[in-house]
């Protein structure tokens, strides 16, 4: 039988039909068969919007370990192919290092900052990225975070001379060796190292890392490998178990507070710390 063309659209709006809305006498039950079933009508564009995409439990660690292995190889490549063009002797040491260090500093922009972000927001996951001006909070986890460091370094080294389990490449420089052979080269490292080493390096490992596998993995998993990515790229055998460590306590950090501001600060402590204990030993110039 064919429905009452005002029957069919009080069934499309989830209502009860016109029918079912007369009134009954006294002491009379309407029967549960005559009233309408309310109808859920959704939008035909509804199926056309896009999407969102899923970072993806296999293919989320291939890209972190795709953007770590070729940063490196191009960083060593840069490097190589300097020396071979022999820029370095045109140029000078000091020039030398100021140009190397610029155009390694532009690639890891490009690959650890800008990349990770451009895949985050196809994915709408850049908000894993967050920043925000340090507030006490932040302040206190950063401090808590540099003594626990320091604790475990001195451990480190404490138990390695103790046990003489020296596995690691450990050699000690000369004795002529300077760190800083000016106060350009000085300057270049400090910035390098205090400022975009923080900024590009919590972006990629805390955030894009960590932040991105705490999508599709467990938290747990996700800091293991976000802090042994952090130790192996920094190519330091004798500082691969501490540097590991250090990347749980900043990963820690970071999924605390819940955004990077509070391991960055950590981490320029830290390499506020080391430079300026090489620039008093070794000295400048």
């Amino acid at each position: 039988m064919p429905l009452d063309p005002l029957e069919l659209s009080a069934r499309r709006a989830g209502q009860s039909s016109p029918m079912s809305l007369v009134a009954l006498p006294a002491g009379q039950v309407a029967p549960t068969s005559a009233l309408p079933e309310p109808v859920t009508f959704v939008p035909d564009a509804f199926y056309d919007l896009p999407r969102p995409r899923t970072l993806g439990r296999v293919r989320m660690p291939l890209r972190a370990l795709f953007l770590s292995v070729i940063a490196f190889a191009l960083l060593v490549a840069l490097i190589v192919g300097f020396r071979l063009s022999g820029i370095d002797d045109d140029l000078g040491p000091t020039w030398f290092f100021i140009v190397t260090l610029i155009a390694s500093e532009a690639l890891l922009i490009l690959l650890w900052v800008w990349l990770p972000r451009w895949i985050l927001r196809r994915h709408h996951a850049a908000h894993v990225l967050r920043w925000r001006r340090p507030r006490r909070a932040d302040l206190l986890w950063t401090i808590g975070a540099l003594a626990l460091m320091a604790v475990i370094w001195v451990v480190f080294i404490e138990l390695a001379n103790w046990g003489g389990w020296w596995w690691t490449v450990r050699t000690d420089p000369p004795d002529d060796w300077n760190a800083f052979p000016n106060w350009w080269v000085a300057a270049g490292v400090l910035i390098a190292a205090v400022i975009l080493a923080p900024l590009i390096e919590e972006t990629f490992f805390r955030g894009f890392i960590l932040g991105g596998l705490n999508r599709v993995w467990w938290m747990i998993p996700s800091m293991v490998v976000s802090a042994a990515l952090f130790s192996a790229v920094h190519v330091n055998l004798y500082a691969a178990v501490p540097f590991g460590l250090f990347g749980l306590i900043l990963g820690a950090l970071y999924i605390r507070t819940q955004h990077l501001t509070a391991p960055a600060l950590a981490h320029a402590g830290w390499n506020l710390g080391v430079i300026g204990l090489w620039i008093v030993e070794y000295g400048v110039g």
